[in-house]
């Protein structure tokens, strides 16, 4: 039956175009009259397949059927029966572009794409010599490009399957050109495919073939000598890929097609991290540089997951090198001021040290208290009629409330002998807003409430706090933070961010539900969280009003319990709700909560007195002092809680050291 354009074959396809024609077979592209199914059918002459041809086609039938549907190879639908002047009919996939000889002679691939088709040459042999199928005549003809330059390889016509007893081929087939050194004897096995595949790549790479000369004995010469004609421009790490695909040694390539293209995966990473790294350096934002990097990852057909990644990971070395630099600008100031601090007069070291304390806060109203506690100094120290020391400096600073003290009592505590100087290179991050103290921990009180810790990021204090459950809702609350976890030590931030702002919309829904079953104890438990899982998500908006209303409840908390005159839990709410309001900038109802918290704990201690528990008592009074050094205006509690404390020791009643005691 002869095969005419544009004339039915079988009745089922109709003929359309020759697209190549052979030695051995010509491939038509037609169409599948009942489906309508674009296919390729290659037509096998009876003439020209004799003896071990006819093996081998039937060869290649085996070799696709047995990789029937991988992307990387051109598929096989099905095998039409021949007749006198045709074998049989091949219908396969149809191809719609170009081979890769075509490219590399018309417009060769950029590096990106090259290593993208090398990838793919891989992934079809690996899965061909997972089969034990050598295809042997890997070349740029038999590697089709689909119209997004997927690479497919075409063309098993001399593949031969080999015997479980045999370890080498004994047939000397394929295209002399691709032929790797061994081959010519006849004596090769599945690393045959790979030379020819590193020649491949050498042209995509170089833009040329790696040996010159006319005669196939001259090139078999240069290919035994392993003797490469590399670019003195080209990357060192292609030069070393090429080298080891192109080795006259077998047994120094790359001994299996998945090990090649892990190479070139990671050749692929490291180049479009270069390529990412210099985008991202040019670029201000995020948003500036996703759109300009979508093309190359195009280009490089880099996974979105590990291209976001690379990215990410650039992004946070550059926002790292930024916060180096900042942080060496700051301590190089501060450094500075107390510098110049340490050859002045009081008042003018004072004025230093105030500039350089202020360098270390970000929230206004942080600065606008510690400039107006530093200016009462100012007052004090310029009414002196003498230069006072800075003994008596000190004293008066103590004076003042500890959110200053903070700030400068040790760097004048020892100006006598020289200015203490923040460490250079210390963590901007560590400058943080101050948190007030810890609240002791609750003996008698339930539910739990968040405790946290002023040297740990929220995330973690949220993934402490989620190790033990005690509501049935912490369960769903479990797996979102898990969620949220997980992408973040992945290095994705968004998604880690979309899911702390979930776990945040989660714990204030949960906390308005309990609200309204007037259960405050967990409503504030659940603000509380709320607030954690916000400022994670970096939703600081959203963060301080979770704050301020887990401080409300608190408070309302305490009330009650104050009411009951059940002054340690009520002390501890209150206690609280006063972190509560300072995560919320709210630090005059922070005062008043610690305040009044101090006056419950002082009742509490003056009940253990009474019942003549003087540890508890000491202990106590010791917690309220300490939370009165963080007030701006300390509560009558704190004189109350002095005066105790010295009067169980006057009286010589002897106590436990309150720094080896339990709970502090």
């Amino acid at each position: 039956m002869s095969v005419r354009i544009n004339k039915l074959l079988l009745n089922k396809y109709r003929i359309e175009k020759l697209i190549s024609q052979g030695s051995f077979s010509t491939v038509f592209r037609a169409t599948e009259q009942l489906i309508k199914r674009t296919v390729a059918i290659k037509v096998i002459p009876r003439s020209v397949y004799t003896g071990n041809r006819i093996r081998y086609f039937f060869t290649e039938l085996r070799a696709l059927g047995m990789n029937w549907g991988h992307p990387n190879i051109v598929s096989i639908h099905t095998v039409e029966p021949g007749d006198d002047e045709y074998v049989a009919y091949m219908v396969m996939e149809f191809v719609d572009g170009i081979d890769l000889q075509r490219m590399l002679s018309s417009n060769p691939p950029s590096l990106g794409l090259a290593v993208s088709i090398a990838i793919d040459i891989c992934s079809g042999l690996s899965v061909a010599h997972q089969s034990n199928i050598i295809h042997r005549d890997i070349k740029p003809q038999n590697i089709l490009l689909t119209t997004d330059f997927q690479a497919k390889i075409s063309d098993f016509g001399v593949a031969r399957i080999l015997e479980e007893s045999n370890d080498f081929a004994a047939t000397v087939t394929g295209t002399r050109k691709y032929m790797s050194p061994e081959q010519y004897d006849g004596n090769y096995d599945l690393r045959a495919d790979l030379y020819a595949t590193g020649l491949i790549i050498y042209e995509m790479f170089v833009h040329r073939y790696p040996f010159s000369g006319q005669k196939h004995e001259e090139i078999k010469r240069q290919k035994l000598a392993g003797k490469l004609q590399m670019p003195p421009d080209l990357d060192p790490i292609l030069v070393r890929f090429l080298n080891k695909a192109l080795s006259p040694d077998p047994r120094n390539r790359f001994q299996t097609a998945n090990e090649m293209k892990d190479e070139l995966f990671r050749i692929r990473s490291q180049k479009y991290t270069e390529v990412a790294s210099q985008i991202i350096t040019n670029q201000s934002k995020p948003a500036d540089w996703h759109d300009v990097l979508s093309t190359e990852r195009n280009t490089w057909k880099i996974p979105a997951e590990v291209a976001k990644k690379v990215e990410f990971d650039l992004w946070y070395q550059k926002a790292d090198a930024a916060n180096k630099s900042e942080t060496s600008n700051y301590s190089e100031k501060v450094h500075n001021h107390y510098k110049r601090a340490n050859q002045q007069n009081s008042v003018n070291a004072l004025k230093e040290i105030k500039q350089a304390a202020l360098l270390g806060l970000n929230d206004l109203e942080t600065i606008r208290i510690a400039n107006k506690t530093f200016n009462k100094l100012l007052d004090i120290v310029e009414q002196q009629s003498r230069e006072i020391t800075s003994e008596e400096l000190l004293n008066v600073i103590q004076k003042q409330p500890k959110l200053i003290q903070r700030q400068i009592a040790d760097q004048l505590g020892s100006k006598k002998e020289t200015t203490s100087v923040p460490e250079k290179g210390a963590s901007l991050q560590n400058r943080k807003s101050l948190h007030p103290h810890q609240s002791l921990p609750p003996q008698s009180f339930s539910p739990k409430t968040p405790q946290v810790d002023e040297d740990r990021n929220p995330g973690y204090v949220l993934q402490t706090m989620h190790q033990s459950v005690q509501y049935a809702h912490e369960n769903e609350a479990k797996r979102i933070l898990a969620k949220a976890i997980i992408y973040s030590d992945q290095g994705r931030v968004r998604p880690a961010q979309k899911s702390y702002k979930e776990l945040g919309d989660f714990y204030s829904q949960k906390a308005r539900s309990y609200s309204e079953r007037g259960n405050f104890s967990v409503v504030a438990n659940c603000y509380s969280r709320a607030y954690l899982a916000y400022h994670s998500a970096s939703k600081l908006r959203f963060a301080r009003r979770s704050a301020h209303l887990a401080g409300d409840h608190y408070t309302q908390v305490a009330i009650d319990l104050e009411k009951g005159r059940e002054w340690l839990p009520a002390g501890q709410m209150y206690e609280q709700s006063g972190l509560q309001y300072t995560n919320a900038n709210q630090p005059d109802k922070a005062n008043d909560s610690w305040s009044r918290g101090t006056i419950c704990y002082f009742n509490y201690a003056e009940n253990e007195h009474s019942k003549g528990k003087l540890t508890s008592a000491y202990k106590y009074c010791q917690h309220i002092i300490s939370i009165g050094r963080e007030m701006l205006t300390p509560s009558y509690a704190v004189a109350g809680a002095t005066r105790l404390m010295n009067d169980i020791n006057n009286n010589g009643q002897s106590v436990s050291s309150p720094s080896t005691m339990s709970g502090i």
